[in-house]
């Protein structure tokens, strides 16, 4: 088949897939668990916008207009691109439904491509194949990879069940990770490169699945570029560069959210329904049709195949992919089975993933690769289509249970959605924009969020006031993250403390007169301002945290970093890229099929 028409095929297929994973969004905008959170966190991401934090770090009208600093510790990624798009449309529910639809194209691009790097990955002592037969072999492979990957079970039910579109936006953006790992081999600079980006990414999206597949990344440069040919150590060293670069690049979000959990109350990430005890997954339920947690007996059936056929498989690269993927898949299944409660208590960090059932996300991509390998070596001999016509049918009837248990936002309530996340409104119903309070305050009494709720310029007298008689405060202007007032003391000599109705945490900064002031913890977790004697203009600032301004400096040393793979003697360079000249193409040929 010539490449026109390999193209053509990938588009019509992919294409088919992507339309059908997307059909429930169609019916509007899906009502899962966690809708009205993410959506209240995606209009307070606007709102820090428009306030002027860049990056965001304070939601200012959570908890009746005490504010939060959940984007301190909440990955931003999705509501920032949710907001790119709603830019676009001027309407909320339109931009929902156009961002996920992005994110699974985004995800189905990226499993094809994982799909033909896999048929191209290769070592020193497998050299790189070119030629039609190979080309139209990639392509295949990244089709089928496509396929099972968009409609993986999992990955659908946090679309649309669960509304847990963090963990979905890493989950899109998982598969050009696993692309740029497997192309390390022949082109290590263009994988350094992609390991970077894919990283920061995967960092800015979505904690803990950043988590994993870190330390996926970790294992598997050593595993899948063993050994010390040439080939391999710049394999090695261009990953590994592209990793820590990525690490550095993203301290301005991770560095602050590690250092500043003493603020907050992070144990209540692991209490309660989030205790990891408590969300174990049966085997026979994750290979279930069940709608949320279980993935289908199609996985299962293409992870026996492949780990059956290994013996059959010749040694080489080949061989050493597809036990990778099938042994990554047996970690993730083994660490969801309440066999391995031990682990979860002892190794560090890990209850913080809350549910074992969480690496059911990572286990479909490994399984989708694998299972496309595997279907590949039964079928060699189908014609073009044929083949990923058949997956997609069969994929299709896993993920039906997951499809059919969709359920849109009633229309009233998709038509109001502009008013009702509004800054007002949020204020004004005390959204708290998480399930928990794992983000308020620590020192903070949540009990005054619903007793007063502070309001905008000077309607609410109370919302600086004086804790000693004989001062007064008169507000003239108040914002989440601005407030400006007088404070006139009737008594001479004395020092006023004025306490201010915003959660205390750092990035809060005062002037007096336009002198820098003080600013304290007070009383119940308020802000305190000491203001000497006399009359004075006061102006209270929302700032950056220092730790964040110390984690941009870090992100210096990760451009720095990055910058390594582009000089021009770099051992890392692509061999391919460089000996063109000499009619070495068949990875670049691989990769435009």
């Amino acid at each position: 088949m010539t490449r026109h028409r390999q193209a053509a095929l990938t588009g019509l297929l992919v294409g088919l897939t992507l339309l059908i994973a997307a059909a429930p969004l169609w019916q509007g905008v899906p009502r899962g668990h966690d809708w009205s959170h993410e959506l209240v966190r995606w209009a307070q991401m606007k709102a820090a916008l428009h306030d002027g934090q860049l990056p965001p770090a304070w939601a200012p009208d959570l908890y009746g207009g005490w504010g939060s600093p959940v984007f301190v510790f909440y990955a931003p990624l999705f509501t920032l691109l949710g907001n790119a798009v709603e830019l676009m449309v001027h309407e909320v529910a339109l931009a929902v439904r156009l961002t996920l639809v992005l994110l699974l194209a985004v995800g189905a691009v990226g499993a094809w491509r994982a799909g033909v790097a896999a048929s191209g990955f290769t070592t020193d002592s497998d050299p790189p194949a070119s030629g039609p037969d190979e080309a139209g072999e990639a392509a295949t492979l990244g089709r089928c990879t496509a396929i099972l990957y968009l409609l993986h079970p999992y990955l659908l039910a946090d679309l649309y069940l669960r509304n847990a579109w963090a963990e979905a936006t890493a989950l899109c953006l998982a598969p050009w990770w696993l692309a740029s790992l497997l192309v390390a081999g022949r082109r290590p600079r263009a994988a350094g490169f992609g390991v970077w980006a894919t990283a920061t990414l995967l960092i800015l999206a979505h904690n803990l699945s950043a988590l994993l597949f870190a330390v996926a990344t970790v294992v598997a440069i050593p595993w899948l570029y063993w050994g010390s040919t040439p080939a391999a150590r710049r394999a090695r060293r261009a990953l590994t560069l592209g990793g820590l670069s990525a690490l550095a690049t993203t301290a301005w979000f991770w560095w602050p959210a590690l250092t500043l959990t003493r603020w907050v109350r992070p144990e209540e990430l692991t209490q309660g329904k989030f205790q990891w005890q408590e969300n174990f997954v049966p085997i026979f339920e994750t290979f279930g049709w069940t709608p949320v947690f279980g993935v289908g007996p199609l996985l299962l059936v293409l992870l026996v195949g492949t780990l059956i056929t290994l013996a059959r498989t010749p040694a080489g690269a080949g061989r050493r992919l597809r036990l990778a993927l099938v042994a990554a898949a047996a970690i993730a299944l083994f660490l969801m089975h309440p066999a391995s409660r031990v682990l979860w208590e002892q190794l560090p960090f890990l209850p913080l993933l809350q549910f074992p059932w969480r690496l059911l996300g990572p286990l479909g991509l490994f399984a989708a690769l694998a299972g496309a390998l595997f279907a590949r070596q039964q079928a060699s001999s189908w014609p073009p289509g044929r083949l990923e016509a058949l997956i997609l049918v069969i994929a299709l009837a896993n993920a039906l249970p997951t499809l059919l248990s969709v359920r849109p936002l009633p229309p009233q309530i998709e038509q109001e959605l502009d008013w009702a996340l509004s800054p007002d409104v949020v204020r004004q119903s005390g959204q708290r924009g998480t399930v928990g309070d794992e983000y308020l305050p620590r020192p903070a009494r949540k009990e005054l969020s619903s007793t007063s709720s502070p309001t905008e310029t000077g309607t609410a007298a109370s919302l600086a006031r004086s804790l000693e008689p004989g001062i007064r405060v008169e507000m003239e202007h108040a914002s989440g993250t601005l407030l400006r007032f007088s404070v006139h003391s009737l008594a001479p000599g004395r020092l006023g403390r004025i306490a201010v109705d915003r959660w205390a945490f750092p990035g809060w900064r005062s002037e007096i007169d336009g002198e820098p002031g003080r600013v304290l913890v007070g009383p119940e977790g308020r802000l305190l301002i000491p203001v000497p004697a006399g009359n004075h203009r006061v102006e209270l600032f929302y700032d950056q945290p220092p730790e964040r301004r110390h984690g941009m400096a870090m992100g210096v040393l990760g451009l720095c970093g990055l910058g390594l793979l582009f000089r021009r003697n770099d051992p890392t360079s692509d061999p391919v890229v460089d000996d063109e000249e000499d009619g070495d193409g068949g990875g670049d040929r691989h990769q435009a099929s």
